[in-house]
């Protein structure tokens, strides 16, 4: 499913495990209370993404921007999974804002 476009799609509750996403088109999409656990998103487009309640264990995140994701209440989130990516006006699981453009950078 890599490089697919689900710009604005309702993708709530769904089983997404294992699913190899890169290069794909998610902005606007509300992926709340799926299951992405062992996912691959690299390099995919992000903006505006809901992932409240989302399951992102072990999820592979690569060259990725989180701009205006709401990751509110995401369970298993991890940064160290994180490498080469930009997070700006992103809700974190815990609630907390990050407002300002961060790179991070495993």
């Amino acid at each position: 499913m890599s490089g697919a476009n689900l710009s604005g799609i309702n993708l709530t509750n769904a089983d997404l495990s294992s699913i190899d996403l890169t290069g794909s088109d998610l902005t606007g999409s509300d992926l709340s209370g799926s299951n992405l656990m062992y996912s691959k998103l690299r390099g995919v487009r992000l903006i505006g993404c809901k992932f409240n309640g989302t399951n992102l264990l072990e999820v592979e995140w690569r060259t990725t921007d989180f701009m205006d994701v709401k990751l509110s209440g995401a369970i298993n989130f991890y940064f160290g999974l994180l490498e080469n990516v930009l997070l700006c006006n992103t809700t974190m699981p815990d609630g907390n804002v990050i407002t300002e453009e961060t790179y991070w950078k495993a």
